[in-house]
């Protein structure tokens, strides 16, 4: 979940039990004006139609629930890495993966009404939500060998205050392939 703050603002998020937070709340700037992220997991058997996240003001916010199948259900998280900024474009950060077979993901959240022209080379786009000018992004890519994902640069129409994560995603023991994510 991301929000669009002013410089004196947060927002706390009340979600639902049984999800883990994987990204504590962060700011692309701690003491301006701009936006914040923050990431949950949960592992699940079953879900229901929906789940809902509930901030505690009425901020411009978006969000977004990805589902991955054939992730590796008792150590499913690899690396993670986070870039906050003040300007430029929108990107994710480079990890290195401890493991083949692992699913990428990406997201980043920008703000001041900035287009989204291009996503980045390799990614497959999982969504794009635009609230009112605050921008969400996701997509992914496979990853077959353990090493250095590169950066997910984003192409906008110019730069702004950002928040891009990566995180990387396992593949279940003795699966040998890449996990999938559905939007």
């Amino acid at each position: 979940a991301s929000a669009d703050l002013s410089a004196s603002e947060n927002v706390t998020y009340t979600i639902p039990s049984g999800w883990t937070e994987l990204l504590p709340l962060t700011r692309s700037d701690a003491t301006s004006a701009g936006n914040n992220l923050q990431v949950w997991y949960k592992i699940a058997n079953s879900e229901p139609a929906n789940y809902t996240i509930t901030p505690d003001h009425s901020n411009l916010i978006g969000g977004s629930v990805v589902r991955i199948d054939a992730q590796d259900p008792n150590n499913p998280i690899g690396v993670n890495g986070i870039i906050a900024s003040t300007t430029g474009e929108a990107s994710a950060p480079a990890v290195t993966t401890d493991v083949a077979n692992s699913l990428i993901l990406r997201f980043a959240t920008w703000d001041q009404s900035k287009t989204l022209n291009a996503i980045p080379s390799g990614q497959t786009q999982t969504y794009h939500v635009d609230v009112s000018g605050h921008d969400n992004w996701g997509g992914y890519k496979e990853q077959t060998t353990a090493g250095n994902t590169g950066v997910a640069q984003l192409e906008l129409s110019s730069g702004s205050p950002y928040l891009g994560f990566t995180v990387a995603v396992r593949t279940s023991q003795g699966g040998g392939t890449t996990p999938t994510p559905t939007p």
